[in-house]
């Protein structure tokens, strides 16, 4: 079977019937995908490295330390995204079938914009906050699939720049299906990324944006696996016009410690002398950055509620390949 038969197969591992189709299957199959627990908000442990600027400064980048990654093979393949407030398929089909299941305290997940605003509200600190460019449906009775599963809308607070958060239905479309962050971009705060959506180890995220005097700069990335969630921060540099974040070359443990879940924190992989091992194989995550007060404490504002409302922030999903050394090796 060729690579592009595998990958578009590998997507139907994350898609769940609609409720009518699965209402015409139920006398044949009493199958259900798999439950899940919802992530604690925990952050795995690494050094919080942050730089503070004096004044405006206008920082650009571009990415450097290694060859770009490649959009072929299957260390690229990715079966799921999510960002909020889930971040496992089966945490989102366990919300899901609540949702299914007439859960009134989940009403708020079926609405894009709710999602959104929510969002706002507990992840930034913003209140109060207004959304723009809600989708709206002028046909009578429900809305038609072809409405759109992905929507970006803009929230915005008085006096604080507005955010672009991209939500999608990841299992059920239409009415019913819930929402899930899976992106937020800022035009305070750009990142820049690969376009295939890959970075190695020891490679450099850029950034381009304004640091204000009172100000600080945090940069980190987390990484999602069978053993929980790891957070890493790093400290952004700078250089004439430029800041940049390096992506250092940290690993995921390949034994979980006891208790160990995708809804906990994981135990970082180190040597006998406790400093981190390397990342050997590829692993699914997200990288982050916002602009919070100096001296506050930096945090994964998706898994901990930061300790100050968040001025601008970004995340993108992101896949860790190993360093382009250790890649090399692993395929020798």
């Amino acid at each position: 079977m060729s690579e592009r038969w595998q990958r578009q197969l590998g997507a139907l591992d994350i898609l769940e019937p609609d409720r009518e189709v699965l209402d015409r299957a139920r006398d044949r199959s009493g199958h259900r995908p798999p439950g899940g627990g919802r992530p604690r908000r925990m952050i795995g442990t690494g050094a919080a490295l942050l730089i503070a600027a004096a004044g405006i400064a206008t920082a650009v980048v571009a990415l450097h330390g290694g060859p770009a990654p490649t959009t072929t093979g299957p260390a690229n393949q990715r079966a799921f995204q999510a960002l909020w407030p889930e971040q496992t398929l089966a945490a989102v089909r366990a919300v899901q079938r609540q949702a299914n299941g007439g859960d009134h305290a989940l009403a708020w997940r079926t609405s894009a914009p709710a999602v959104a605003l929510r969002f706002a509200r507990q992840v930034l600190g913003w209140t109060p906050v207004s959304a723009s460019g809600i989708p709206t449906c002028h046909d009578p009775g429900p809305c038609p699939r072809a409405h759109g599963t992905v929507h970006t809308l803009k929230v915005a607070c008085g006096g604080c720049p507005s955010e672009s958060i991209t939500v999608r239905q990841i299992l059920r479309h239409g009415n019913g299906g819930i929402w899930s962050v899976v992106r937020v971009e800022s035009g305070g705060l750009t990142l820049l990324l690969p376009e295939s959506g890959s970075i190695h180890a020891g490679d450099s995220i850029g950034m381009l944006t304004h640091v204000p005097s009172g100000q600080q700069l945090d940069v980190g990335y987390t990484y999602l696996g069978p053993c929980g969630r790891l957070t890493w921060f790093s400290g952004p540099t700078a250089s004439g016009h430029t800041i940049s974040a390096v992506v250092n070359d940290y690993g995921y443990p390949a034994n979980c410690a006891p208790g160990a879940s995708p809804m906990g924190q994981a135990q970082a992989a180190t040597d006998s002398t406790g400093q981190p091992l390397p990342l050997t194989e590829p692993i699914d995550g997200y990288v982050f950055a916002y602009l919070g007060p100096v001296g506050a404490r930096a945090v994964d504002p998706l898994s901990e509620t930061p300790p100050a409302p968040i001025g601008v922030l970004s995340v993108a999903p992101i896949r860790f390949l190993p360093a382009v050394s250790a890649a090399g090796m692993n395929a020798g």
